[in-house]
């Protein structure tokens, strides 16, 4: 199964060494496999919600002087620096930004 392809070492969960490396494998760059995994309602954007649970959701896999803050006001800050057109939601250009100066793996 896909799930199981992914899975390279047979622990039963993605670590996210596991995710880009599928993706790469695939010619998608990561951040937009990211993107499209936290864009729970298909919208093509990132709302406000998504961030924070995405936020936390990378976080879950970084070591802890990987992490950025996570608490509710940091990640509202962080989300209002990268909405350049203050539109309440991040386009895919920003998303990008998010992951290069954040998650830059």
């Amino acid at each position: 199964a896909l799930f199981d392809s992914i899975d390279d070492d047979g622990s039963g969960t993605i670590e996210l060494s596991e995710f880009q490396h599928a993706f790469q494998a695939v010619d998608v760059p990561y951040y937009v496999a990211v993107m499209m995994t936290l864009d729970t309602d298909k919208s093509g954007t990132i709302d406000r919600q998504e961030f924070h649970e995405g936020v936390k959701l990378l976080n879950a896999r970084l070591s802890e002087s990987e992490k950025i803050p996570d608490s509710v006001s940091e990640i509202n800050m962080i989300f209002d620096e990268l909405d350049e057109n203050g539109s309440g939601e991040l386009d895919m250009a920003e998303f990008e930004k998010f992951m290069r100066d954040y998650y830059p793996h």
